[in-house]
């Protein structure tokens, strides 16, 4: 009896120490870094504690909330004596602001924290990222990470999303119907549904082989890059509120068969507000072109109206005056020659 009331005794303090250190940790993230020196940018309310990983005293700092500019007390840094591997224990119950890009990150582990609506973990080595329980996010940054795979169907509240170079092969972005800022190029999406996204006013999916991108739901959209892509067909009539279309480039090296787009044609009716329209090494003939200078705007815009058509097979043979009556400087930066 009494070797039972003992056994009793020990599970008791195994589930008070075992439910103490759950509490303890419940709201910590977790950082793995190789570098030697270390600095990362966290807002909210309250204090924090963070444990550098380096066997030192856990530190507790208190911080203020975000405003528009991170502020000196919501900056922490760390030297280390070499670049050995170690995971940064941060812990606070009202983090809204994590800032760790560019740290070599290799882990990053924000599950606990619930309150998160800023993370900007790019430019680092991150091969996952978990934001599922990361409900209130707002912005998401987390370009230049090998991640092949990103899920973002929890994360209702997304206005900013910024993944581009992240090797995906597919985004589904269909729960996330505020997005007003997405910005997914460099990354190997063939297709991508923005039928739910009527809120984007800027989307950059520039440098993907992707072959057909319907924006016709998306109404509001001000700026578009889609250069660099392997696109044959690109739909933006009726935009009225973009300023900013850029579906073809410069020549990248020297290849003299290089395309930023297959687009044959390219009409551009409605689009009342267009300033800017980059067209350049595609594949518009002197036809294709004439037809899409009849359909730009002939809105008078105090910045001026810029059109680049530098490499197309009928750059040299179109009708260039058709676009410049309209009031667009147009621009073949092969014969620096502008209209």
């Amino acid at each position: 009896m009494k070797r039972l009331k003992n056994l009793m005794q020990v599970l008791v303090v195994v589930v008070l120490t075992t439910t103490c250190e759950k509490e303890k940790n419940g709201d910590a993230m977790y950082l793995t870094t190789n570098i030697s020196e270390v600095i990362i940018y966290v807002a909210g309310e309250g204090e924090i504690t963070i444990d550098w990983g380096d066997k030192t005293k856990a530190q507790t700092y208190t911080i203020s909330s975000f405003n528009t500019d991170w502020k000196s007390n919501q900056s922490f840094s760390r030297n280390f004596s070499s670049e050995s591997i170690r995971t940064i224990k941060i812990s606070g119950e009202n983090i809204t602001h994590l800032r760790c890009n560019s740290q070599r990150l290799t882990k990053l582990d924000v599950s606990n924290n619930t309150k998160l609506k800023y993370l900007n973990c790019g430019s680092n080595s991150l091969n996952s990222l978990n934001i599922s329980k990361n409900i209130e996010l707002v912005e998401l940054i987390c370009l230049f990470n090998p991640l092949g795979d990103l899920d973002v169907k929890q994360n209702t509240k997304l206005e900013i999303l910024s993944t581009g170079a992240c090797g995906l092969e597919n985004l589904d972005v269909s729960k996330n119907t505020k997005l007003v800022d997405l910005r997914c190029g460099g990354n190997f999406l063939t297709s991508i549904d923005l039928s739910k996204n009527s809120e984007l006013t800027i989307l950059h999916i520039n440098g993907s082989p992707i072959t057909h991108l319907d924006v016709t739901d998306n109404a509001k959209l001000i700026r578009l890059r889609c250069e660099d892509s392997e696109l044959s067909s690109l739909n933006v009539k009726g935009l009225s509120n973009l300023v900013h279309l850029e579906c073809g480039g410069a020549m990248m090296g020297a290849d003299p068969n290089y395309r930023s787009n297959h687009l044959t044609s390219l009409d551009v009716s409605g689009c009342v507000s267009l300033s800017y329209l980059n067209c350049e090494n595609i594949l518009l003939s002197a036809d294709a072109l004439n037809d899409l200078f009849e359909t730009l705007n002939d809105n008078v815009i105090s910045d001026g109206k810029e059109l680049f058509i530098t490499g197309n097979p009928g750059t040299n043979d179109c009708d260039k005056s058709i676009a410049v009556n309209k009031g667009w400087n147009v621009i073949n930066r092969v014969t620096s020659i502008t209209h």
